[in-house]
């Protein structure tokens, strides 16, 4: 989700994506940018949980559904460290995934995926 460091370039470019953003509502080219950098993003996760279904590990569900709610929520973590200054955010985000995403994905009988 992000690096806890307040100084890190990171954030510095999330701030700046965020407000291209805000630029690409009235500028098609940059929305459509955005619209296929995002669509490679939701791509990857998707594949990610195609692959865990085919291992057996997660159970059957819409890879590309899954793919897009993590997508939301990475989006929102950002967002709300980076416009509302909540810095704990991303961590509190990634702790909401571990307790209750990923044990939902988790095929019966499985404890937790493999990395």
């Amino acid at each position: 989700l992000g690096p806890a460091d307040e100084d890190s370039r990171f954030w510095a470019f999330q701030t700046a994506l965020f407000e291209l953003r805000l630029v690409a509502r009235e500028d098609s080219t940059i929305r459509q940018q955005f619209e296929r950098g995002e669509a490679r993003v939701v791509e990857r996760f998707a594949d990610d949980v195609r692959a865990g279904i085919e291992a057996g590990v997660f159970r059957e569900v819409d890879p590309e559904r899954v793919a897009l709610q993590f997508r939301d929520l990475v989006d929102a973590a950002r967002l709300r460290r980076v416009v509302m200054g909540e810095t704990e955010a991303p961590e509190r985000t990634q702790w909401f995934i571990e307790q209750f995403v990923l044990p939902g994905l988790l095929a019966t009988g499985t404890s937790e995926p493999s990395e």
